[in-house]
């Protein structure tokens, strides 16, 4: 169709960094039906971002969300654009938004994690990263970020970091902790044979986590329920095994086998929890309201 045909050159524009043709097809795209109404307005707002016209970015974004409020690429892509023009708080949002839309969405948890630990809150970045590791099959980076992290050896450049995210902090006094190293000193009990500083932490973090309760942190809201049931349960350890299931370690490789079962577990407390995140909110269409299911 016409429209397909405008929205083709639109993404194939858009790949080229040809933002003023990805625009101009993507408008064309919107003057007959689609089914695919929504990529196009995601692609007038990223266009219009990358051309510097911030208020055709909103207008497109937010027209988007209105016309699709359960599209969680868009409410995604939101967070990117407010994210590169500094605006924290709302960005996080946006991430926050397309995690309740899809919780697997592991760009969205990865973002959330970012914007944490660029605004120096280790324990809120951790536990989005720790999501994050559930949803993706590529993950290893991300855990050495948490290593360097954990190990107090991330060094951000200072135009990386943000002095107010603008977002309440359930875990301020937990973060001085988790600085001043507690879970790397000799003597603090893991209770799993992994000498990683990232498992150290985060044993550190999920033993204090059922003392803390602020549902004004977004990331208390979205994880502290999860990593509470994990250690309910008793998964700490195919959690963290899991993490390192794509490095060249024998030892692990053959834990992860033998105990396929528990693997399984901590896998479907994860969905468990994801499903609990789901916006369940009520639509109106044509004066009828309806649940989202």
């Amino acid at each position: 169709s016409y429209a397909e045909a405008q929205l083709l050159a639109a993404d194939m524009s858009f790949d080229k960094k040809d933002y003023k043709k990805s625009k101009m097809h993507a408008l064309q795209s919107l003057y007959m039906p689609s089914a695919r109404r929504n990529a196009a307005y995601n692609l007038l707002a990223l266009s219009y971002h990358h051309l510097g016209v911030n208020d055709s970015s909103d207008y497109y974004g937010e027209l988007g969300l209105n016309a699709f409020p359960f599209d969680a690429l868009l409410a995604y892509n939101r967070g990117i654009v407010l994210n590169a023009r500094g605006q924290w708080s709302m960005a996080l949002d946006y991430f926050f938004k397309a995690i309740r839309l899809k919780p697997n969405f592991g760009s969205a948890h990865f973002m959330a994690g970012y914007l944490a630990i660029r605004a120096d809150r280790p324990v809120q970045a951790m536990m989005a990263w720790g999501f994050y590791v559930l949803t993706v099959d590529d993950k290893l980076d991300v855990v050495r970020d948490m290593e360097k992290i954990s190990a107090l050896q991330l060094d951000l450049d200072e135009e990386d970091k943000i002095d107010h995210l603008g977002v309440p902090n359930a875990f301020v006094g937990l973060d001085k902790r988790f600085y001043n190293g507690e879970a790397l000193k000799k003597g603090f009990e893991v209770g799993v044979k992994m000498d990683y500083a990232f498992v150290k932490q985060f044993r550190f973090i999920m033993n204090q986590m059922a003392s803390i309760k602020d549902e004004n942190d977004p990331f208390y809201r979205h994880y502290a329920a999860f990593y509470k049931q994990l250690a309910e349960a008793n998964l700490f350890e195919p959690f963290v095994r899991e993490m390192i299931s794509e490095a060249e370690d024998k030892k692990n490789s053959k834990w992860l086998q033998k105990n396929r079962d528990a693997v399984k577990a901590m896998y479907t407390l994860g969905g468990t929890h994801a499903n609990k995140l789901m916006d369940r909110q009520q639509f109106t269409y044509r004066g009828q309201q309806y649940d989202l299911e």
